[in-house]
């Protein structure tokens, strides 16, 4: 995890956590504590493009499920984190993407592109 300011010394839900407006900025949430995403940088987001791009092309083709970017993941243990990349296989998406347009449950792949603040 890079290194991220906490906000507001008070402790959070995650539905507060999930009711936040879209960003930027983004947030994270461990613990309780609402936590700001660092806006990433032109490598990083091109690396992130690119796999997005190869996995959504391999989904498509092969019908395997749904890869989404930088989508709110609400985890059954109260926390709630913002991956790069979160792919949900088709037998699960229904169970996983919800109506709120959030990932609710842990997806079957998580992808987090490291930045040279997170290595």
């Amino acid at each position: 995890m890079s290194q991220q300011a906490v906000l507001l010394e008070k402790e959070w839900t995650q539905e507060e956590w999930l009711s936040l407006p879209e960003g930027p900025p983004f947030y994270e949430l461990e613990e309780g504590k609402l936590l700001l995403i660092p806006s990433p940088c032109r490598e990083h987001q091109q690396i992130t493009g690119l796999l997005f791009a190869r996995l959504h092309d391999y989904c498509r083709q092969s019908g395997a499920g749904t890869v989404v970017m930088e989508v709110d993941v609400a985890l059954p243990n109260g926390r709630g984190y913002t991956p790069d990349l979160a792919f949900s296989a088709r037998e699960r998406e229904g169970q996983l993407l919800a109506a709120d347009g959030k990932v609710h449950g842990a997806p079957d792949l998580v992808v987090e592109v490291l930045s040279p603040s997170t290595r």
